[in-house]
């Protein structure tokens, strides 16, 4: 077992700075007071940037301390701290790319299109195919990508989602290798694979995320870190002057210590025990999977399926079940294209899992329809990015948008999945239709006068 305030660096400065009981004349200004409250026991370690808890992007003491046994850990050329999410790490990662060409998997988040906008990148989407068992989007394989290189041999980057939000990833070895023969970089938004570097079927495996060369792992999802946590990895060489820059601008200058503290104590527990926790997890998941799929249940199953999500389908039922399994008090990570997609952790308990397995099998399962997840075809792009988010917009009800150019992305389910239009795309019949009949709400467009 490790000692905490000794290996996890950020933690015992913090746990150093509350016992001290200073007089503190700066930020923030709560001031360590004790309200009363469980909430409140947080206050004294939720400290700024002084002489004895460093600066996030500019670190000298704890914080370089700290991302240096990151570093070590995930084999990296260097890993930073992020207090901002995965989001603050997909806008810096994609700094590096303004003005330039990039190949992005069709399948984004928001804060990859915000990059996208902000930085005024030109952009190439690839479609990965559905998955012929369950129709779930799958990922590029390396042979989508390579078209799209030699469609486009003047593109800086490819930006994938891998693992995506139903746990399937793409043969990252596989594209890594094309992109160094391209000499191209590889970003991985590997915002739901961080546990991959412990779990042995995964880890150094073609679907590791961490082969990529610049790697995004939003690590609050997946371990024992706090909401906002998250690791940009760089497996190139980079001035790590120019990445704090980026994340600087992308990001708050006053991060959240607790967060940091919590990122750096999550390191620290997966150096420590984290090959075995994980290890142990994988093979209750593994079991799990198998009773439902006895039980007549479509699983999302696969050597390239993340080892720590569960996905069921529940097809038109999907809706009316999520409701049923949190009367339950079961929340699942989400509802989306007919399935149910439980995030599962170690730090889930033996009594968590139990009741999950005995309230799933109280269901009846359902058949998988065929094409179920068929999607729409691309629409067609008529501004680029950037022009239509920072556009004059107006709300109109879904039915009155057809032919309107989108300024937002659209997407039915949060965390946003396949986008279904992006900014600059022309809203088609299907997708209009499909928002009417399925309570979107209103939709802002581009007001004409601007195209």
């Amino acid at each position: 077992m490790f000692d905490l305030e000794k290996d996890a660096p950020i933690y015992g400065a913090l746990a150093s700075y509350a016992r001290s009981k200073q007089a503190s004349f700066h930020t923030p200004g709560h001031k360590n007071y004790r309200f009363s409250g469980d909430f409140f026991g947080i206050y004294p370690f939720d400290a700024t940037e002084i002489s004895c808890t460093d600066e996030l992007y500019s670190p000298e003491g704890c914080i370089a301390e700290a991302e240096a046994k990151a570093t070590e850990l995930f084999g990296s050329y260097h890993t930073f701290f992020s207090a901002g999410g995965a989001s603050q790490c997909v806008k810096a990662a994609l700094a590096e790319f303004a003005g330039e060409k990039v190949i992005f998997d069709r399948n984004i988040h928001f804060s990859a299109a915000a990059a996208v906008a902000f930085y005024g990148i030109d952009t190439v989407f690839v479609c990965g195919k559905n998955d012929a068992k369950t129709s779930l989007p799958m990922p590029p394989t390396a042979e989508d990508i390579r078209s799209a290189i030699e469609k486009d041999p003047d593109a800086k980057a490819v930006f994938l989602t891998s693992p995506n939000y139903f746990g399937i990833s793409a043969d990252c070895l596989a594209i890594r290798k094309l992109c160094d023969e391209k000499n191209i970089t590889f970003i991985d938004d590997n915002s739901h694979g961080t546990h991959y570097c412990f779990c042995p079927e995964m880890r150094n495996s073609p679907y590791d995320g961490h082969h990529a060369h610049v790697v995004i792992d939003s690590a609050h999802k997946t371990l024992p870190v706090m909401t906002g946590g998250a690791f940009l990895h760089y497996n190139k060489e980079i001035s790590l002057e120019t990445v704090r820059r980026r994340m600087m601008a992308a990001g708050s200058t006053s991060p959240s210590f607790p967060i940091l503290a919590s990122l750096d104590h999550g390191r620290a527990v997966c150096a420590c025990d984290g090959e075995k926790i994980y290890s142990v997890c994988c093979k209750k998941i593994k079991d799990l999977k198998k009773k439902l799929m006895l039980n007549g249940f479509t699983v999302a199953d696969g050597t390239n399926t993340d080892p720590l999500r569960l996905a069921v389908y529940f097809g038109e039922k999907c809706e009316d079940t999520a409701k049923k399994l949190e009367k339950n008090n079961i929340y699942p990570e989400m509802t989306s294209s007919g399935f149910i997609v439980f995030i599962i952790t170690p730090f889930n308990s033996n009594e968590d899992l139990e009741l999950l397995e005995k309230t799933l099998l109280s269901f009846e399962a359902v058949e998988i329809v065929e094409n179920f997840n068929s999607g729409f075809e691309l629409p067609p792009k008529k501004m680029n990015i950037r022009d239509a988010f920072f556009a004059e917009r107006e709300a109109v009800e879904p039915l009155i948008s057809e032919g309107r150019i989108s300024a937002e992305m659209i997407s039915f389910h949060h965390p946003p999945c396949v986008p279904l239009a992006l900014p600059g795309e022309v809203i088609t019949h299907d997708l209009a239709l499909f928002m009417s009949e399925n309570g979107y709400g209103k939709v802002e467009v581009v007001v004409e006068s601007n195209y």
